[in-house]
């Protein structure tokens, strides 16, 4: 069944990370990379990200969607205080393990902010990506009707870097509150990305 199947993938990465370690060889976690969600996830408004399709992928949404973060902010917890079966050691306590992504190649800045837009046909995200450039546009003084338009440069990209860092500073704050001592990094730069994207990748421990 699918626990045991997770429980015996589990025995496999504590032995590798053990292995490593024996080696002298530091550890990167990744936290998030391709995990799909399903319908019994309790995530809000599952139907409008997998259009029909069993499981849907976060990318992108996860910026939005509280009952995602929170779900990521659930397994996170739960991976990071896993006690390696050979080590005895959490997670968040082997040394070994030097470095957590929180997500893998997902920024808004540029490759992921286009899937909250009007024609996306994700009515109920639309409406909470809209609220949150038309306020962010209001409290910095920023044109409104330019605030949202993900593709554009200026005005923003100053609201996609401030969206992805809200996310960050929240899984980061939830990891350190549970001990955890590993460098945070929160996501990648991949595939392109422009200078803009950048300062968003400021605020983990490495880029």
């Amino acid at each position: 069944d699918t626990k045991s199947i997770s429980v015996a993938m589990l025995e496999r990465l504590d032995w590798w990370v053990k292995c490593l370690k024996d080696e002298g060889i530091y550890v990167w976690l990744d936290l998030h990379v391709q995990r799909q969600l399903k319908a019994g996830d309790g995530i809000d408004d599952f139907d409008e990200i997998s259009k029909g399709k069993p499981t849907a992928g976060l990318k992108g949404f996860n910026y939005v969607n509280a009952s995602i973060q929170e779900a990521m902010l659930r397994f996170n917890e739960a991976y990071v205080e896993h006690r390696n079966t050979f080590t005895g050691l959490r997670y968040k306590d082997d040394p070994a393990i030097i470095a957590l992504l929180l997500t893998n190649e997902n920024d808004v800045t540029h490759h992921f902010g286009n899937v909250l837009l009007p024609d996306k046909k994700v009515p109920r995200h639309n409406a909470i990506y809209m609220a949150l450039a038309e306020e962010f546009a209001a409290r910095h003084a920023l044109p409104k009707k330019r605030t949202w338009r993900s593709w554009e440069p200026g005005p923003a990209k100053i609201f996609l870097n401030d969206l992805e860092s809200l996310f960050t500073a929240r899984l980061s704050s939830h990891l350190r509150a549970l001990g955890t001592r590993a460098l945070i990094v929160s996501t990648s730069t991949w595939g392109t990305n422009p200078l803009s994207s950048l300062p968003a990748l400021t605020m983990g421990d490495m880029i």
